[in-house]
């Protein structure tokens, strides 16, 4: 949960938020009969909603903390 008083953002809030907004993209090209984006589209669609780097969501899609 983020801390409302602090200025910097919960790491763990921005992983959870980043992985579920990738399955959330995925599910949505599966449901609508599109391809699915590549991994490095998803990852920088993520990194820009919570604000970290397109190498960090990687690292978190490849399941590294």
């Amino acid at each position: 949960m983020r801390n409302r008083y602090s200025s910097a953002p919960d790491p763990e809030w921005q992983r959870t938020v980043a992985l579920r907004r990738v399955n959330e993209m995925r599910e949505g090209a599966a449901r609508a009969g599109r391809p699915t984006p590549t991994d490095a589209h998803l990852a920088h669609i993520a990194a820009g909603y919570v604000g970290v780097s397109d190498a960090q969501v990687l690292r978190w899609m490849k399941g590294e903390k």
